[in-house]
C-alpha cells in the first residue's frame, strides 16, 4: 500500500509545475488531503473518497468547505494515478449539495475607468499593463486566454482565442480603446527570436517570457492598490465585461458566445449569433 503523506510534496510540486498553481492554491490543496489524512483515512480510493464527504457533512463543513477539499482530493488522486497507477477514483459517484454559484460584483464604471488609465503610457511596462487591462476588460477573456495568446491572434481589430475553455476556438471583436493601447503594445514589444506571446515579461532573469496567471493576477493588484481602487479579480473585469454587453445591446446568445462558457450542449445555442451585431455591440461600450 502507498504511504500517502510521503507523496505530498512530489503531488504539490506537480501542481505547481504543471498549473503555475499560486502557494495560496497550494496551501489550501495541501490542507485538504491533510483533513483527509488526519480523518483516519490511508488509501485514496472511491470507498474513502465518499466516507470522507459524509464526514464532512456530519461534521458540520460547510458545501463550500467540502467542494475545496474534494476539488484537492481529485487532484491528488490524479497524480497518484499517474505517478503511482493507483485504480482510478469514480468521482462522478461523489455528490456535494452545491452552495450555489455567486457571480462577483461588477466593478463600479468610474474604478474601472481609473483602472484603465492607471498605467502610464510613457514607460514600456506602463505601455504593456495598459494594454493587457483593456484587452482583459474590453474582451473579457479568461486569465488563461489572455496568456496563452500569440501575436497572430489579434487581427482585423479582433482577437482570436484559441481552443478556449469549452474546447473551441472564438472570434472576440475588440473596442477602439482596447485596439488603440493593443497597437501601441506591438510597437514597444520587445521579445526573443521564436517568441509568439502576445504579452511577455520585462524584466529580471525571465526577460522576454510568456506572462504566467499568477503575474496577471499581480499586475491586476499592483495597479488597483496603487490608486487605491478596491481589488478586482480578473473574474470580476470579465463579469463586468458581460454586464456591459447587455447593457449596449447585445442579446444573451451573443453574451454568451463571446464569453466562450465550457458546455458543449450549452454552447450549440450560441452558434448562430450575429456576429455583426456583436461586433456593433462590443462598439458601443466606450459608451456605455
Amino acid at each position: 500500500m502507498i504511504d500517502l503523506p510521503s507523496t505530498l510534496p512530489g503531488w504539490l510540486v506537480t501542481l505547481q509545475a504543471e498549473r503555475d498553481a499560486s502557494p495560496r492554491t497550494l496551501s489550501t490543496y495541501a490542507e485538504g488531503a491533510n483533513a483527509f489524512l488526519r480523518a483516519g483515512f490511508a488509501a485514496l480510493d472511491t470507498a474513502s473518497v465518499e466516507r470522507f464527504a459524509l464526514h464532512l457533512a456530519q461534521h458540520g463543513a460547510s458545501s463550500a468547505t467540502r467542494k475545496i477539499r474534494l476539488a484537492a482530493l481529485r487532484s491528488w488522486g490524479r497524480y497518484l494515478e499517474r505517478a503511482y497507477q493507483i485504480p482510478p477514483v469514480t468521482w462522478p459517484a461523489i455528490r456535494v449539495a452545491s452552495a450555489g454559484k455567486r457571480l462577483p460584483r461588477a466593478v463600479e464604471l468610474a474604478h474601472l475607468q481609473t483602472l484603465l488609465d492607471a498605467p502610464p503610457a510613457s514607460t514600456p511596462r506602463g505601455i504593456r499593463d495598459r494594454a493587457w487591462l483593456h484587452v482583459l476588460a474590453g474582451a473579457g477573456l479568461r486569465v488563461s486566454e489572455l496568456c496563452a495568446l500569440d501575436v497572430e491572434d489579434y487581427r482585423d481589430a479582433a482577437l482570436t482565442v484559441r481552443s478556449g475553455k469549452g474546447g473551441r476556438d472564438r472570434v472576440v471583436p475588440l473596442p477602439a480603446p482596447a485596439r488603440a493601447a493593443l497597437a501601441r503594445w506591438l510597437e514597444t514589444r520587445s521579445a526573443p527570436e521564436g517568441q509568439r506571446a502576445l504579452f511577455v515579461t520585462l524584466g529580471g532573469g525571465s526577460l522576454g517570457q510568456r506572462l504566467t496567471r499568477r503575474r496577471a493576477d499581480e499586475i491586476l493588484r499592483h495597479w488597483c492598490g496603487l490608486h487605491g481602487i478596491p481589488i478586482v479579480s480578473p473574474h470580476a473585469l470579465r463579469h463586468t465585461y458581460a454586464t456591459r454587453l447587455l447593457r449596449a445591446g447585445a442579446d444573451i446568445s451573443e453574451v454568451q458566445a463571446a464569453l466562450g462558457h465550457a458546455s458543449i450542449a450549452t454552447t450549440s445555442r450560441y452558434l448562430h449569433a450575429d456576429p455583426a451585431r456583436l461586433r456593433a455591440a462590443v462598439d458601443r461600450l466606450s459608451q456605455n
